[in-house]
């Protein structure tokens, strides 16, 4: 188990538009170097590309929930239900380096059947609409079944869907049986998967996860900041600041470790190139400077896959 070994100095100031600009430069750079990058291959890397900008908008909306934390403290937790959204790309990532060749066709093939379904049920509730009928009856089959023919998925999987939405709960067909539609494995089923050098990093941000969890899921800690800004409940406004100070705040700090963690981890496709791995540095450099929450990620995986660098914040 990780043990802090040193403190962050409380009087250093780090300013968040700073973090912002330093996570910025280091997704672009690198996933600009994987929007050329030929390894594993060239779908593979643009996909991880595009996982990791998408850090960036995300975070913009977490940025947009925080700065409305005068007028409107209860935003936060839903700021919070977003930093989930980041941390589920940390398991996405691993897995496809893990095994790309068997996850990346899942991830589309559970895409496809996801759509297919839902206009399967649209279908069902809008066919008999003037306006709808030829969508659904010509242009919405045509593209289903392109698409699924791109992605090589079997017409049993397709059938299968079907029977679903037709017969909800009804025992599916002998042929159709033994008929698996694609999924991802969850989070938590992440660890079983991945090679074991990677589990105890993984099991850190596992715990992560769950408690975020909370917020996504309506436990307590996401109507906390409700309540306590609501009508019944007269909770001091310098109380309420400092909840959300030491409570939301620190868990949407989550978002930018999530982001670096991913950065780092996709250094490997970037071909050795200098600019992404410097941006990299300096994110990492500030993050560790304001939160002792990054300097666990860092220590216990990150830390070993940028041999050399010089880390103002790391510990020794």
């Amino acid at each position: 188990m990780f043990k802090h070994v040193r403190d962050i100095d409380r009087k250093r100031q780090v300013a968040l538009n700073d973090l912002d600009s330093r996570q910025s430069a280091a997704v672009h750079r690198v996933a600009l170097a994987l929007d050329d990058a030929k390894q594993p291959n060239v779908m593979t890397a643009t996909l991880l590309a595009d996982v990791l900008r998408s850090y960036l908008g995300t975070h913009s909306s977490i940025r947009l929930l925080l700065d409305q934390r005068n007028q409107h403290p209860e935003f936060g937790a839903d700021a919070v239900s977003l930093v989930r959204e980041q941390i589920e790309k940390v398991f996405l990532t691993s897995l496809f380096l893990a095994d790309w060749q068997k996850y990346v066709p899942i991830y589309f093939e559970e895409d496809w059947c996801r759509k297919y379904r839902y206009f399967l049920i649209d279908k069902q509730e809008r066919q008999d609409l003037t306006r709808s009928k030829e969508f659904f009856d010509k242009y919405g089959p045509k593209h289903f079944e392109s698409r699924r023919r791109h992605l090589g998925i079997s017409p049993l999987v397709k059938e299968l869907v079907e029977f679903q939405v037709a017969n909800p709960g009804k025992e599916v067909p002998k042929h159709l049986k033994n008929v698996l539609l694609p999924r991802l494995p969850t989070p938590g089923q992440v660890l079983k998967v991945v090679p074991a050098a990677n589990r105890t990093f993984l099991s850190r941000w596992h715990e992560e996860y769950v408690l975020v969890c909370g917020y996504t899921h309506i436990g307590a800690d996401k109507l906390h900041m409700t309540t306590a800004t609501g009508r019944k409940v007269n909770i001091p406004a310098d109380e309420i600041r400092a909840f959300f100070d030491a409570v939301i705040v620190e868990k949407a700090f989550l978002s930018y470790v999530a982001c670096a963690v991913t950065a780092t981890e996709l250094l490997v496709y970037t071909g050795g190139a200098l600019e992404p791995l410097a941006e990299v540095i300096r994110f990492w450099n500030l993050l560790l400077e304001a939160s002792l929450i990054a300097r666990v990620f860092w220590e216990i995986r990150s830390r070993a896959l940028v041999p050399g660098a010089q880390l103002a914040g790391s510990q020794s």
